[in-house]
């Protein structure tokens, strides 16, 4: 959130809401066997994920006149996707059977005190800090069954992977918003880098090989561990900038729309620009429903042969939530 919007709090105010997103998504893929021809043909991957529910949790406080401060909960993200790949690629000497499965979860949690104040009544300005904590886990099991055209012959590969990655973080924010015409905002937001505080990085591999070539059977396993720190302060998410446009006619409806520059950091390879709209209705004046759509544009390069990566997905989703605020005001009026 930007924020500059806190500065406009003149009461305790209480907020919690529950947001819940499905992705569309387009996908590249590298990832080929040669078959009988001598051609490469792509191995494809159905991937499909659950609806995500994400929630935040703020109170908010005025100070002075014209001063505010918040605190917060949020988990920006919580995504569960599951993959999946079955094929049978035909060729010389092999024919080739290939069956993966992978099952990744990773979390987002953060905690969030900000502050904000107004100049005038059309101009405010806020700055935040957030603390958070990141958990990714993935799982995956590939077997790959070669026989020879005449099935005399054959080999089975089976692979197994399990991997962790966990990171305690710190980044912050500052913000500026214009109000102009009575219900019209402008905005702007600058977010830095997520600094890793203390992070590690666990996988284990295990390999099962059984065959029967030229008569005789075997078999052999092998396992392989790799462990390691992040560095202190090391860059895990980018910085982006985001620009936009709101308007919030109380107790009745707005709309929002925003542009956010995405700027590389680490490992990753260009800068995205993406989009966010959103539209909300209020039914009371501590309940609204909000709905919009936004993109996660992947800052990985095109696939190629040529390219590092072997995987490219570009994100496009739809939200929905439901937030109760004014809280303890509301409670204060009753009592």
């Amino acid at each position: 959130y930007n924020p500059a919007g806190i500065g406009y709090i003149d009461s305790p105010k209480f907020n919690i809401s529950a947001n819940t997103y499905n992705y569309l998504r387009t996908t590249q893929y590298n990832e080929e066997i040669q078959n009988s021809s001598g051609e490469y043909e792509p191995i494809e991957a159905e991937i499909s994920d659950f609806s995500i529910v994400a929630n935040s949790l703020v109170y908010g406080i005025n100070i002075s006149k014209n001063q505010a401060i918040a605190i917060g909960l949020f988990v920006p993200y919580q995504d569960t996707l599951l993959g999946s790949i079955n094929e049978e690629i035909y060729g010389s000497p092999w024919n080739t059977q290939l069956s993966t499965k992978v099952n990744y979860n990773s979390k987002f949690y953060v905690g969030k005190i900000g502050y904000g104040f107004t100049i005038g009544n059309f101009l405010s300005l806020g700055a935040s800090v957030g603390f958070g904590y990141y958990k990714a886990t993935v799982e995956g099991t590939t077997m790959m069954l070669l026989k020879d055209q005449t099935e005399q012959q054959n080999m089975l590969l089976i692979r197994e992977i399990y991997a962790t990655q966990e990171n305690y973080t710190i980044y912050s924010g500052i913000g500026a918003q214009l109000k102009f015409l009575s219900y019209n905002k402008i905005g702007v937001y600058y977010q830095t880098p997520v600094f890793n505080i203390h992070g590690t990085f666990k996988k284990n591999e295990i390999y099962w090989t059984t065959s029967y070539l030229n008569g005789s059977p075997s078999a052999d396993d092998t396992a392989h561990e790799i462990q390691h720190d992040y560095k202190l302060f090391r860059k895990v998410l980018p910085h982006f900038l985001s620009i936009g446009y709101g308007y919030s006619k109380p107790r009745s409806w707005g709309l929002s729309m925003e542009m956010v520059p995405v700027l590389a950091v680490t490992n990753m390879t260009k800068d995205v620009i993406n989009f966010r709209g959103g539209l909300e209705l209020f039914f009371t004046e501590g309940f609204a429903l909000r709905t919009g759509f936004f993109t996660d544009y992947s800052m990985e390069e095109d696939v190629t042969k040529a390219s590092n990566n072997y995987e490219k997905i570009d994100y496009y989703g739809i939200s929905m939530s439901i937030s109760f605020s004014s809280i303890l005001k509301i409670l204060k009026q009753k009592s």
